[in-house]
Formats: C-alpha cells, sequence, structure tokens
C-alpha cells in the first residue's frame, strides 16, 4: 500500500479518536435511520484509487442536507447529495477535472409512529448539474426509492432501495436505467459503533461484465460533542469486488454529520 493511501486511513483514525466525550449510544442509532424526524448535515469525503487503465485517484466531497417536514401523522424527510469531484484522468487523452457532480433530491414519506419495523416511500430525482461531461451524466433520471430498518437492542439494520430511469436532457448522453440497493448494518456500544452500508448497483444499460459495482467492507464511528453540537463521525473502506473498469478498485470515506435533535 502506497504512503498517500496509508496517510489518509491514519488521519481518519486519529480524528475519530481525539475526543475524551462519552458517546450518545441512542443519538447513534436515531442517526444511523435515514427516515429518523432530525435535521442534519452530512459531509462525506471519499478517496477513491485504482481507477481505469491508468490506475487514477479521485476525490468526492458530497454535502447531504436533511429536513424533515411534519405533514399530520407523516414526516416528508427531504435529503439532497450535492457531489464536488476532483478526477486524476482515468484513461489515456483525458484530462484532470474538478467541478460539481449531478445533484441527487430523495423525498421519503414516513409515518410518525411505525411499527416494529421503520419505512419511508418516494421518489428520487438526478438532476444534470455537472459542470463537465467526465464527471457525470448529462440526463434527468427519476424512479422510486424505498427504506426499511428495524432497530432491535444495539442493532440499526435495513436496506435503501432505488432505481432511476432518464427521462429528459442531452440525446447523445447515455441512456439511464439503473438499480441500486443500500443494506446498512450497524452494532451500538456506549462507546463507538461498528458499521457496514456499501451500495450495491446494476446498470442495465451496460455489458453484462460492466454491469455490476459490489463493494465489500466496512468501518468504525462514535458520537461526540463540540459545544452543545453533537457530531457523528465516522470512517470506513471499502473493496470492489465485482465493477466495471472505470470505478475504482477501494475507497476510503470519512463522514462528518453535524446532528440538529429536538
Amino acid at each position: 500500500m502506497s504512503p498517500d493511501r496509508i496517510s489518509v486511513i491514519a488521519f481518519c483514525l486519529i480524528v475519530l479518536a481525539v475526543s475524551a466525550n462519552a458517546s450518545d449510544e441512542e443519538l447513534a442509532k436515531k442517526s444511523q435511520n435515514p427516515v429518523a424526524d432530525m435535521i442534519s448535515l452530512p459531509i462525506k469525503s471519499k478517496f477513491n484509487f485504482g481507477r481505469g487503465k491508468e490506475d487514477a485517484s479521485s476525490f468526492e466531497l458530497e454535502l447531504q442536507p436533511v429536513v424533515p417536514v411534519h405533514l399530520g401523522d407523516w414526516n416528508l424527510i427531504n435529503r439532497f447529495i450535492i457531489p464536488v469531484a476532483y478526477q486524476e484522468p482515468a484513461y489515456e487523452g483525458l484530462n484532470y477535472e474538478f467541478g460539481l457532480k449531478n445533484i441527487t433530491y430523495q423525498a421519503f414519506l414516513s409515518p410518525k409512529e411505525p411499527g416494529s419495523i421503520i419505512w419511508g416511500l418516494g421518489p428520487a430525482i438526478i438532476m444534470p448539474t455537472n459542470t463537465a461531461n467526465s464527471l457525470d451524466n448529462d440526463k434527468w433520471a427519476a424512479g422510486p426509492a424505498v427504506v426499511a430498518l428495524a432497530i432491535r437492542g444495539k442493532w440499526v439494520s435495513g436496506l435503501l432501495a432505488q432505481h432511476f430511469w432518464d427521462f429528459a436532457g442531452d440525446d447523445d448522453a447515455a441512456d439511464v436505467d439503473l438499480s441500486s440497493l443500500q443494506y446498512f448494518i450497524n452494532y451500538n456500544t456506549p462507546d463507538y459503533y461498528i458499521n457496514t452500508s456499501p451500495t450495491v448497483t446494476y446498470n442495465w444499460e451496460a455489458d453484462s461484465d460492466e454491469a455490476w459495482t459490489i463493494p465489500v467492507g466496512g468501518g468504525i464511528g462514535k458520537v461526540m460533542r463540540f459545544g452543545e453540537t453533537p457530531v457523528d463521525m465516522r470512517m470506513s473502506a471499502y473493496w470492489n469486488v465485482e465493477a466495471p473498469e472505470s470505478a475504482p478498485d477501494w475507497f476510503a470515506e470519512f463522514q462528518i454529520k453535524l446532528l440538529f435533535p429536538k
């Protein structure tokens, strides 16, 4: 493993360990619930390694503001995913790129008083906001999104499934017909939690040997406080056991989520 990759992992470990405050186990569980009735601001850094024939690297920074709206006996959970990327050329002849990628909006309608299974259902929309064609697709896409999870003792586990079809945009851009399934499993202790939450995708427009992206891995997280503000900090690493050639061999993530509980 190269020194720069070791330094990324070491930096994340140091940052995660610096807090002397005790974690809030119940707040961590709420943070792990995608349809929790809580305003939050996740800020996720993603370091990708081994992309394409040039074994290139890239960096992505995502802002993911979450704002619930109360509608009688229901909550409408609004989430935007706003990614900015810097990437090295993955193939000969391409250029270094920096800019905004496509923004995704998700809206989950979820009952205020769920039963043993917490769930949410709604639309998801991808907007072609990219500032360079090599960063993302130039088509609008939309489809259904559903999430279901259970909280049992120290465990929070569930699934978030989405499917996207394109419906407008540049006729010369590639068609969008994409399924994604994120499974998440969290084990919480009073001091930290262990997490795995990879997103598996299948591109129905790609050749069969380029269709699947299947990451495997996990990480560790902790809820701490900076002044009066609780912050959920998590680091993880994933290896793609199956992926298109243009996808990274592996990637590391570091997330800081500002929490605003009632």
